[in-house]
Formats: C-alpha cells, sequence, structure tokens
C-alpha cells in the first residue's frame, strides 16, 4: 500500500519489484535471495 492504495499483490518474488519498493517506500533497492531466504537491500532514495 502506498497512500492507501494498493499498488502491488502477489508473492514477493513478483510483488517486491524495485517500482513498487520506489513508489511506496522511496526505496532504491531489491529482494535478494540469500542462504537464509530472500531479504530486501535497499536504501533511501534522495531527492
Amino acid at each position: 500500500m502506498a497512500a492507501g492504495r494498493l499498488i502491488a499483490l502477489g508473492p514477493p518474488p513478483q510483488a517486491l519489484t524495485p517500482e513498487v519498493l520506489a513508489a511506496a517506500f522511496d526505496l532504491d533497492g531489491a529482494l535478494m535471495e540469500t542462504r537464509a531466504g530472500p531479504v530486501i537491500a535497499a536504501r533511501r532514495m534522495v531527492p
């Protein structure tokens, strides 16, 4: 959700795309697979 609206629906690899992370959370990042499981690697976008 972003600003009270749904912007992505689906399993994490499909819903947590770089575009969704940017739109919903102002993050520059991606979902990454690790031995421990999926993690989001991200940083705040600077205006």
